[in-house]
This record gives structure tokens, C-alpha cells and sequence, in this order.
């Protein structure tokens, strides 16, 4: 026979002579270890899910209210004119100067209505897209000559954001 076949049986008998294993005891201690072990890894896990989820809403919410605010406040900004019309503002249009916007909110979304300056009325298919959701108050309002004010207040679940501003402008404003 081989050698090293010889040797495992030897160091096999040995153990067994030797009566080397675990007790009873010792095993439940171990799984007891184990499970205590265990659940603080599932509970270390699932507080982090829990966290990294509460994070991307905030991320959510805000980026969306954010980009929004700065969008229409740049707008608002670089106009060469500004129409008013039933307490609407409609801000000069940056991609295509020769039309106008003006924004809603509806089913918390805000709504970018694109018309043309002669008569400020719907350019038809096309003229309106969403620009922002999640949005839980929207206003933009003249409150002064030459002064306008933002409000965006967004909200994801429990994450709420609130901007407001006062854009003091140099552009004509037109009443209609």
C-alpha cells in the first residue's frame, strides 16, 4: 500500500483513540456566536440600505427643485423682455428668443408652456413639457417694478426643499 494512504489512517485512529471533537455545549455555543453575529450584519446592512435609500430621495428632491429654480431664475435674469398677462409672467424663451414661457404646476410637476411674443398664445404641438416633478408649491409673481419672486418648495416622501428668491430685473416689463 502507499505511504501517505498508510499515514491518513493512522492520524484517523488517532483522533478517534483520542476522542478529539466538539461537545454538545461547545457546538450550541458556537451557533449562538454565529447568530449573534449574524444579526448585527443583517441589522448593520439593512440600516444601511435604509440610509443610502433616505439619501437618494433627498437627492431626488432637491436636484429636481434646484435645477429647476436656477433654470427659470436665469431665464427671468437674461430676458430682453418680460410680459405680464393675467397674473402670468412670460419670460423670454433661452433655446429660441423668439418665443416665450410661462410655467404651472400641475399633479406636482411644473409645466414649461412655450408661446409666441406677438400674441402670447400657444405655439401648438410641442409648446408644452414637464421641467421639473415632485414639486409640492410653485409661484412666480411680480411683486414690484422691477422686481419678481421664485418659490419652489419640492418634497420626496418625508425630504421636503424650499427655495425662494427676490430676482430684481433690468429688462422691460410689459403689461398686456
Amino acid at each position: 500500500m502507499f505511504p501517505i494512504f498508510t499515514s491518513l489512517k493512522v492520524k484517523a485512529k488517532k483522533v478517534i483513540r483520542n476522542e478529539m471533537g466538539i461537545t454538545l455545549i461547545e457546538l450550541l455555543i458556537v451557533l449562538a456566536l454565529l447568530g449573534l453575529i449574524g444579526g448585527g450584519v443583517k441589522a448593520m446592512f439593512f440600516t444601511s440600505i435604509r440610509s443610502y435609500d433616505a439619501a437618494n430621495e433627498q437627492i431626488d428632491s432637491y436636484s429636481s427643485g434646484r435645477w429647476t429654480f436656477m433654470l427659470i431664475e436665469r431665464q427671468i435674469k437674461s430676458s430682453d423682455k418680460i410680459y405680464l398677462k393675467n397674473n402670468i409672467v412670460y419670460i423670454q424663451d433661452k433655446e429660441t428668443p423668439k418665443y416665450y414661457n410661462y410655467y404651472t404646476l400641475e399633479n406636482k410637476k411644473i409645466m414649461k408652456h412655450k408661446v409666441y411674443e406677438e400674441n402670447l398664445r400657444t405655439i401648438g404641438s410641442g409648446s408644452t413639457s414637464q421641467l421639473a416633478d415632485n414639486i409640492k408649491e410653485f409661484e412666480l409673481n411680480h411683486i414690484e417694478e422691477n422686481v419678481f419672486h421664485i418659490k419652489i418648495i419640492s418634497q420626496v416622501k418625508d425630504k421636503v426643499l424650499e427655495l425662494s428668491s427676490r430676482i430684481r430685473v433690468g429688462s422691460n416689463i410689459i403689461e398686456r
